[in-house]
C-alpha cells in the first residue's frame, strides 16, 4: 500500500492541479485550503483514497497497482546477485568454471543498475502506457543500463578512460531519464554508440599490431 500511495500521489497531485475538479472533490480541498500539495500532505488516507477514485481513470491505478507489485518482486531479485548466498552467480560460476565468491562480487557491481528498473515502474510509462511507449522506454532503458554497467565495471569493448567514464554516466542519465524529449535520449545513445564504436577501432588496431608480421 505504501509504494502504491506513492506512485499515485504524483498522478493525483498533476490531475489536481490541472483543475477541472468535481464539486465534492473541491469542497473536500477547501477544508484544508484549497492548495492540493498542503491537502494531499494534511488528509486522511481514507479521503485520499476517495479522491484517488474519483479523479484516477480505474486501469491507471490498476497499472499504478501492477507497478508497485512488480516493483517489490524485481527489487527481491537482489538475493541473486548478492554475496554470500547469490544462487545466481554461482550457477554461473560453475558453468564458467571461475571462483564462486569473486564472481558474486562482481555480478552483484555490475548488477546495481536494476535499481533503476523499479523507478521506471514507478514514473515511467513502462508498465501503465500505451505499447508504443513501453517499447521506446524499454529500448532507451536496455541502452542506459549497458552504459551504467559499463561505468561500474570500468569496462565496455575494452578498458575505460576517465573521458568515457563521464561520457558513459552523460549517456546513461540522458538515456534512463524518461521526461527528456526523444532528441536528448537519442544524444545519449549516440554517446553510447560512439563510445562502442572508437573502443571497437582501438581493439582491431591493438591486435593488428600485436600479430606477427609475415614476409
Amino acid at each position: 500500500p505504501l509504494i502504491f500511495d506513492l506512485i499515485s500521489q504524483s498522478q493525483l497531485l498533476a490531475a489536481l492541479q490541472a483543475g477541472d475538479l468535481p464539486s465534492n472533490v473541491a469542497a473536500t480541498l477547501s477544508l484544508f485550503g484549497g492548495d492540493p500539495v498542503v491537502a494531499l500532505q494534511e488528509m486522511p488516507m481514507e479521503m485520499k483514497q476517495l479522491i484517488r477514485q474519483e479523479m484516477l481513470p480505474a486501469e491507471l491505478l490498476t497499472g499504478m497497482l501492477l507497478s508497485a507489485h512488480l516493483i517489490i518482486f524485481w527489487l527481491s531479485q537482489d538475493s541473486n546477485v548478492t554475496p554470500p548466498v547469490c544462487l545466481a552467480s554461482f550457477a554461473a560460476a560453475g558453468i564458467a568454471g571461475t571462483k564462486p565468491i569473486p564472481t558474486g562480487l562482481t555480478s552483484w557491481k555490475v548488477a546495481k543498475g536494476l535499481y533503476l528498473v523499479p523507478i521506471l515502474f514507478a514514473y515511467s510509462p513502462l508498465i501503465s502506457g500505451t505499447w508504443p511507449e513501453r517499447i521506446e522506454v524499454f529500448l532507451w532503458a536496455c541502452m542506459g543500463l549497458y552504459a551504467l554497467a559499463g561505468l561500474l565495471q570500468w569496462h565496455l569493448e575494452a578498458r575505460i578512460t576517465p573521458a568515457a567514464a563521464l561520457a558513459l554516466l552523460v549517456s546513461a542519465f540522458l538515456l534512463m531519464w524518461t521526461p527528456l524529449p526523444i532528441y536528448y535520449h537519442a544524444l545519449g545513445a549516440a554517446l553510447l554508440v560512439g563510445i562502442v564504436f572508437l573502443q571497437h577501432q582501438n581493439n582491431q588496431l591493438v591486435t593488428a599490431v600485436a600479430e606477427p608480421q609475415t614476409a
